[in-house]
């Protein structure tokens, strides 16, 4: 039974995507960690139908070839090159041999290219999109194939936008001949010229919540424009809200709620283009789920948002700044954290603990408060949601294996 429902797949893919529209522009987003229980906690936190409401279509089945679990590498190696992975590849095969990520196939084409993340640029999910590697750590190599593709004697990425200053030296960034190199923001929204390479942070940028500067918004705003104005032969464009997987990674709603605020920002902005464009392809997906969150905790069929709505700090940020000193409901307080004295002598005796300790029992106190709970501290194996818009986007529609989706991508691509 199995071997028919494959076959069956696969030839459904071929069948509808040799009728559907092509599109000039593909733009891709992946909400890092984004289960489908984080759209609805945005949905109730927001208190409106969100854009995921409208464009969702199907989901995806997120897991690797060496486990139920997957994880960003293994993932994003899926979305990129159509074929499944261990844990950790960067767009290689099981036998740990290369495969040709979506970027070349789009320079095939003479499509234009382009990655935007908050996290550094040569983490595990823009790393897959143009780069090999037989592990996702494995930064040095990750970055030479940035700066030059074996393939194309070149580098194939177009736009390069987001943190990993300390790793991309001068070395580096001295070998992407032509290259305009920016360290701000505002640099970046003044620039009108492809190639470019904008490096904000040293390492990963600031959470969303600890700046409250959307700047995932204001980088994709700059980069449609910058695409739509020098890609006169098309572009794919990698969209990622990376730091929602770390918020779920430690168990922090209030952190996670701002992220998924920007990415929808985001996609509000990518969603507009694709109306106006009528010829850009918009898919949104996720990489897995993080944290196992869940609306509710307990007994109680509650889940209080305004709980944690005020607080305005990383609370790992927090947690650090108070464990050595005297725990007072005041201290909290300024946190816009209201804590008991019950809470207050929980915390004491996870102090004696040690810091990391403290700050597992600081997170589940805050998110009992509002009855948020948390299966785990890393990611876990549930499928995520599929969004489209734009030409071909039924393609997407249902259930289908993560790889699936990156065939239909290259597909579209290679029909060009």
């Amino acid at each position: 039974m199995k071997k028919i429902f494959k076959k069956f797949s696969l030839v459904s893919l071929v069948t509808f995507s040799s009728f559907a529209q092509t599109p000039k522009n593909i733009i891709i987003m992946i909400g890092d960690g984004m289960g489908p229980a984080y759209t609805t906690a945005y949905r109730n936190y927001v208190d409106r139908e969100t854009l995921f409401d409208k464009l969702i279509v199907g989901s995806s089945i997120t897991k690797a070839s060496d486990s139920f679990i997957t994880d960003s590498a293994a993932g994003a190696t899926a979305y990129s090159t159509g074929e499944k992975s261990y844990n950790g590849a960067i767009s290689v095969d099981i036998n740990k041999k290369n495969l040709k990520v979506l970027f070349e196939y789009a320079k095939d084409k003479g499509m234009q290219t382009g990655v935007v993340v908050t996290s550094e640029v040569y983490h595990a999910t823009p790393a897959c999109f143009y780069a090999t590697a037989l592990n996702r750590n494995d930064h040095e190599d990750i970055v030479k194939d940035l700066v030059f593709n074996q393939s194309f004697k070149r580098p194939i990425v177009d736009l390069i936008a987001g943190g990993g200053r300390e790793v991309i030296t001068k070395k580096y960034i001295n070998k992407l001949k032509g290259y305009r190199y920016l360290e701000t923001l505002a640099d970046f929204e003044k620039n009108n010229k492809l190639p470019v390479i904008a490096l904000f942070d040293e390492g990963q940028m600031d959470f969303e919540i600890n700046t409250d500067d959307k700047r995932l918004t204001k980088m994709t705003r700059k980069s449609l424009q910058l695409m739509n104005q020098n890609a006169k032969d098309g572009f794919i464009l990698m969209i990622e809200a990376s730091h929602i997987d770390k918020c779920g990674h430690l168990n922090d709603i209030a952190c996670a709620m701002r992220e998924m605020e920007d990415f929808e920002g985001s996609l509000k902005l990518v969603h507009e283009f694709v109306k106006k464009s009528k010829n850009t392809l918009m898919v949104v997906t996720a990489d897995h789920s993080t944290g196992g969150l869940s609306i509710g905790h307990g007994k109680s069929k509650k889940w209080l948002p305004e709980n944690f709505r005020k607080i305005d700090t990383l609370l790992k940020d927090i947690a650090e700044d108070v464990f050595k000193k005297k725990l007072t409901r005041k201290l909290f307080k300024s946190y816009s954290i209201d804590f008991d004295s019950d809470d207050i002598k929980y915390l004491e005796k996870a102090q004696a603990k040690g810091e990391k300790e403290f700050y597992k029992s600081f997170a589940r106190r805050v998110s009992a408060k509002s009855y948020t709970g948390w299966t785990t501290w890393s990611h876990n194996g549930v499928d995520v949601e599929v969004f489209a818009d734009g030409p071909a986007k039924e393609l997407f529609i249902g259930k289908r294996q993560n790889n699936e989706i990156g065939r239909i991508i290259i597909d579209l691509i290679k029909k060009r």
